[in-house]
């Protein structure tokens, strides 16, 4: 019954988009269908399917609609929820292509910045392990250089770099080291490297000792059950981080 009204909602909101020149209404129903997509997924899901992917395609046809008439005049928002669509559908490169456009224009979009890394991410997960060397490096270092020979996605290292120091920006520092500490578990994972392996663990003690709460119990949780499943790979008991010190 859920999905037979998500299904019609759908079909509504697609008569809307290819109804209406207004921006602001086109905007609404694409973020619209990214909402309902979002909450047809199931948790930890990477590459939508189903549904989801329907009411995603919708998303991606209802932004490319708006930025064709839009022109140069298309918020940034858009260009950032039509990445996120691509990323959601696997079609990792439009993803990428579309951060790239974005972040020229508004480098310091930190929700851009993470999205592209996390599209290099889910790239390197997908392809061939002989190509997911270069696109885990890309996730954690950054990638697509411009004239100037500077990254214009900055990956998940330098993100984590510029957060760091600023309070306000405390939850993204912490997701951003977190996903450091995944990437190079993934990639010695996929390319049989011990070593980037035993790097990974280093990645998230480092961070431990510094900040033993780890951006609080959630994200610690994430750090906890991340550094097990590395300490399983490395044949070791998987007592994961250190008790709190007492107080915390």
């Amino acid at each position: 019954k859920k999905a037979k009204l998500i299904e019609a909602f759908r079909n509504f909101l697609e008569r809307i988009s290819a109804t209406t020149d207004d921006t602001a209404t086109q905007t609404w129903v694409g973020n619209t269908l990214m909402d309902l997509a979002d909450a047809s997924m199931k948790p930890n899901q990477i590459k939508a399917d189903g549904q989801a992917a329907k009411l995603l395609k919708t998303a991606v046809e209802t932004f490319e609609r708006l930025k064709a008439r839009a022109g140069e005049e298309v918020p940034a928002e858009v260009n950032f929820q039509l990445g996120k669509a691509h990323r959601l559908l696997g079609s990792y490169k439009n993803s990428i292509d579309t951060f790239e456009a974005l972040l020229s224009k508004t480098p310091m979009m930190l929700d851009a910045q993470m999205e592209a890394a996390l599209a290099y991410e889910h790239w390197a997960r997908d392809v061939d392990p002989k190509y997911a060397g270069n696109a885990f490096k890309a996730a954690l270092n950054g990638g697509r250089p411009n004239a100037k020979k500077e990254n214009v996605i900055w990956g998940w290292g330098r993100t984590s770099q510029l957060t760091q120091r600023d309070p306000k920006y405390r939850a993204k520092f912490f997701e951003a080291r977190y996903h450091v500490a995944l990437c190079r578990f993934l990639w010695g994972q996929r390319t049989k490297s011990k070593p980037l392996i035993e790097k990974s663990v280093v990645d998230i003690m480092r961070v431990a000792d510094l900040y033993p709460e780890l951006g609080g119990p959630e994200q610690r949780r994430k750090f906890d059950a991340l550094l097990k499943t590395i300490q399983k790979e490395l044949k070791q008991q998987p007592v994961g981080l250190p008790p709190l010190p007492a107080g915390n």
